[in-house]
Formats: C-alpha cells, structure tokens, sequence
C-alpha cells in the first residue's frame, strides 16, 4: 500500500509540474507502465524501418587531432587517463556502421553520441553499439563518435568540457561531408542521436551549424538537457525527445544534474550549472513553431532503456527505436 500511495503522490506531482509549465498536449505523449513494440524489424521490408541489410563497420576512423585529457574511459586500462593534469594530442576517432549488398547510393547518417556524464564511457558503448547496428540494417549510415572527456570538476571547468564535446561532434559531422563520396553519405539526410552527455551535444550541435554545406533533418534526445533555451530558433530541426519523471542524474524539468544523486546530490549545485530538462524544451519549441515530439515517462530514472539487474537492454529501448526509425523516416520523406 505505502508503494501504491507513493506512485500516486508522484503521479500528482508531475501532472502538477506539466501544468506549471504549461506544456501543450500536442505530440506529448505521457506514458505509465509497460510498453509494446509492434514492428516487425526483421521480417519486414520497409527500406529505414525494417532489418534488410548485412552490416559492415569500419572502426576506428580518425576524424580529427586535437588537445585534451582523453575521449575514452570505458575501462580499468584507460582509468589512468582521468588523473591526467597535462593536455595531450588526442587521436579523435569513430565507428561507421554500413549497410552493404546494397544499390543505394548515398545513405542518410545518424551521428550517434554516448552518455557518461562528459566523464565516462566512449563509441563503444553497448546500447549505441546495438543502436548503430540497427539503423545500418535498416539502410543509414549510422556512426559511433568519440569526443573529448574531462574529470575537472567545477562549473567553469565543466562548461569548457561541453563545449569542446559539441565542437568534436561538429568536426565529425565536417569530416563525414568531406568525405560523403568516400562513405556513401546523403549530406541532405543527416541526422543525430544521443544519450545523456551525447543527449546534450545533439541538442546544441544545430545551434551552431548554420549555413553550411549540409542539413540536419532531426534531433533524437534521450534524457538530454540545454544551459538556455532562449538559444532556439524557429529554424531549428524536427526533435524527438524520451526523458523520465523520475530521473535523478538529469531532471527534465530544470535542475542540476547529479541533484539525487544517492547522498551527494546537494552537492552538485557547487560543481554543475542548472539546465533545461526535456520538458522546458518541448514548451519552448512549441512557441517557436518547432516540430517536435516528446515521450515522457513519469515512473522511470535515467538510462530508462537499460535494464539494471540484467545489463542489458530492456523493452523501452525496443519501443524508442522503433519511434526514432519512425520520426526520422517521417523527416526524410517530408523533406526529399
């Protein structure tokens, strides 16, 4: 009963704070409980939808060389690098998830980039690694980047951190245009995804990629955050966002990230800046006339797509492949 009247205490809450905001019901779609998925992936044959090709992958492509600590900790061999003082040359690299046997010339791309707090993590990342491997079946480039890490720690220090991670993800994107004819890329058809920090670098790419020589169709965020979102535009690309109610490392209202972070939450307003959750960027986006579309689950914490005990991937990873599959195919045609 105390777990029942819990539920419903933070049901009320977070129906409270929605109407606080004042979030349009259009396209915001509040999800309580399980989730089904219904596409057919691999019997199907809806060329960006289904499982139609065999996949290849080039690893380890080097797209830049730049200075920082490291853009990779995925392990106990690299645990060193976090302790490093000194800037070094970093060799920036990523992973290129390919359709092939197929007759297509040029493939649309998702740049795809990991989570990890700007702290953690690299392009090896399990639930990116599978992401890429399904999106290269359905007939897109899909590419795993790497991006500068820093463990220094304040506000200043961590503002600094991001914003050479969104630069990396612009020097990715810049190489992959110089390089289309070489990787079979449709420069028209791009497309970014991310998790957490890698939500955090897709949301504010666009932001600094007018007037160039290519077109990011859509953004897909998962449990991402901005600094502003005064720093919108109408001409902002088509979003699709997934983001739970119960995050506590990410708010999607607005908050520090970290701020229920076990014991140590209340610390993290000393070392993190406050951002804006999912939910304050769908508003603003609305305003702005911005086509976006928003899944909100008011129960589940953050990495609401991986399952704890099993470590592994759970049905809301299933069901937000399915709708990013949907939403960016539903931006290709729009815009071809």
């Amino acid at each position: 009963m105390k777990g029942f009247a819990y539920k419903n205490i933070l049901l009320f809450v977070t129906f409270y704070l929605i109407c606080e905001f004042g979030v349009s019901q259009v396209n915001f779609h509040q999800i309580i409980g399980p989730v089904s998925t219904n596409k057919t992936f691999q019997g199907g044959s809806v060329l960006y939808v289904d499982s139609i090709f065999g996949i290849e992958v080039i690893k380890d492509v080097t797209y830049c060389y730049t200075t920082g600590y490291y853009n990779s900790l995925a392990s106990i061999q690299e645990a060193g690098n976090i302790f490093r003082k000194k800037k070094t040359v970093l060799d920036m690299t990523m992973d290129i998830y390919r359709p092939k046997e197929d007759s297509i010339l040029y493939h649309p791309t998702i740049l795809f980039f990991h989570g990890g707090g700007f702290f953690f993590d690299n392009k090896e990342s399990h639930s990116i690694v599978k992401w890429c491997k399904r999106f290269a079946a359905r007939g897109y480039n899909a590419v795993s980047v790497n991006y500068r890490l820093s463990m220094r720690l304040g506000k200043e220090e961590m503002r600094e951190t991001e914003e050479l991670a969104i630069y990396d993800a612009l020097s990715a994107v810049r190489f992959l245009v110089i390089h289309k004819d070489q990787y079979q890329i449709d420069v028209n058809n791009l497309y970014l995804a991310g998790t957490s920090a890698g939500a955090m670098i897709s949301l504010q790419l666009p932001l600094i990629c007018q007037q160039q020589d290519f077109t990011i169709r859509a953004v897909a965020e998962m449990w991402g955050a901005v600094p502003d979102t005064n720093l919108f535009t109408p001409d902002y690309p088509s979003l699709i966002s997934f983001h739970g109610g119960n995050d506590g490392i990410v708010s999607p209202y607005y908050d520090c990230s970290f701020y229920k972070w076990n014991y140590f939450g209340w610390l993290s307003k000393h070392f993190v800046d406050k951002k804006y959750g999912s939910i304050p960027i769908y508003h603003k986006l609305v305003n702005l006339g911005v086509d976006n579309r928003l899944y909100f689950f008011p129960l589940l914490k953050h990495k609401l797509h991986w399952d704890m005990k099993r470590k592994t991937e759970n049905e809301y990873f299933y069901f937000i492949d399915e709708r990013i599959a949907d939403f960016f195919l539903e931006k290709m045609v729009r815009n071809q």
